[in-house]
């Protein structure tokens, strides 16, 4: 979500979320954050 020019991300982890939940998400988050804001 980009809000007053700033991407937003929430993130929810909870207890039957495995470390390879979480490893997965940071490696997708990590290409993801790489990339250009595509704001309006």
């Amino acid at each position: 979500m980009t809000w007053n020019d700033r991407r937003l991300l929430r993130i929810s982890v909870q207890g039957y979320n495995t470390r390879e939940d979480i490893d997965a998400l940071t490696s997708a988050l990590a290409g993801l954050l790489a990339e250009p804001s595509h704001s309006g």
